[in-house]
């Protein structure tokens, strides 16, 4: 199953992720088994207004990969903003990434 982020901000920018990865972390599986919108089956598009697309992906990478690197690359990414320790801490505290959380606040 799939499901896609959509950013409205300056650009609209959509990024695609498994709901089974995502599931393992408890805002995510509370999400997807709700009767919210966003729950049920089949793909779904959830729209997030407050959050840069470039700290997102971070979250989605540490949810994938369980480690995240924040390099120049990522700091300087054109079309989707720029990423900071202090978008990433945001991000992860919204969404419940405990682990990346404490990763963020270290830096």
């Amino acid at each position: 199953m799939t499901c896609f982020f959509r950013f409205e901000r300056d650009l609209v920018t959509t990024i695609g992720a498994h709901k089974w990865v995502l599931s393992q972390w408890p805002y995510f599986k509370t999400m997807f088994e709700s009767g919210f919108e966003e729950g049920g089956s089949g793909i779904k598009t959830i729209h997030i207004k407050d959050i840069k697309p470039s700290n997102f992906k971070l979250v989605l990478h540490f949810t994938n990969i369980g480690t995240v690197e924040l390099t120049m690359a990522d700091l300087h990414n054109g079309d989707t903003g720029t990423a900071s320790w202090e978008g990433v801490y945001m991000a992860a505290d919204r969404y419940m990434v405990d682990d990346l959380r404490t990763l963020a606040l270290a830096n």
